[in-house]
């Protein structure tokens, strides 16, 4: 089954509701410009949920460094699991 017809699937099981909730989706690409204006967005309008959808990427030192950073700010506080 294809990922996008997992929700309405569900729906018709009665295993899932109707709603309305706020996502984005940031995509990662070699671009980083690109990249740091998907997460300020991110950060700006604080959706419920947002997806990160890394490619393969060429030199991915850069594009890390900027998800480190991003992470590190959108949750400053780790998690129980984390060291």
């Amino acid at each position: 089954m294809t990922n996008g017809l997992i929700p309405y699937y569900a729906y018709y099981r009665g295993n899932a509701v109707r709603g309305n909730l706020a996502h984005i989706t940031v995509w990662v690409k070699n671009n980083a410009s690109f990249v740091k204006k998907q997460l300020s967005s991110v950060l700006h309008k604080k959706p419920a949920t947002f997806c990160v959808e890394d490619m393969a990427l060429e030199d991915s030192s850069k594009i890390g460094r900027i998800l480190t950073n991003f992470f590190n700010r959108y949750f400053p506080i780790k998690g129980d699991f984390e060291e």
